[in-house]
């Protein structure tokens, strides 16, 4: 009952204390978490202008997803049908593309780099080093 009296006790003190004691909201520490399913795909050219020579959108003969999540301390995870890739901060970024009128996630290691649409309509994966790009869509583009 003594534990029981002080726990309360130390609650109602801590509540007096006002709002700088919040602990910040309960979505487990996660800025952006979210997972999506690609079901169409399309390979293009690739140079440093950007795609050319696209073959047109095709169904996959299996679905592709993909779960991204940011913490607030700027870590990132990057699963791509199971297989999981963590990236620290400076790692990635995040922009805005005007063209296509969304927020994005772009992650890069050796001469590839994923870009991830926040509205999940759309994943680019771009090979540098073979000059290639393959855009996953979730619907078709048209």
């Amino acid at each position: 009952m003594v534990r029981f009296i002080f726990a309360l006790f130390t609650v109602l003190i801590l509540a007096a204390c006002g709002e700088g004691w919040d602990v910040g909201p309960n979505d487990g520490g996660h800025v952006f978490n979210k997972r999506f399913y690609y079901y169409y795909s399309e390979y293009c050219a690739y140079d440093s202008f950007g795609p050319y020579n696209c073959e047109g959108a095709n169904s996959m003969s299996s679905y592709m997803w993909v779960g991204l999540r940011i913490d607030r301390d700027g870590m990132a995870t990057l699963t791509l049908d199971g297989d999981s890739f963590v990236f620290l901060p400076g790692e990635y970024s995040e922009g805005y593309d005007y063209s296509y009128g969304g927020d994005y996630y772009q992650f890069y290691e050796g001469d590839e780099e994923i870009t991830v649409y926040t509205d999940g309509f759309e994943m680019i994966f771009v090979d540098e080093l073979n000059d290639e790009a393959i855009y996953y869509y979730a619907d078709l583009p048209f």
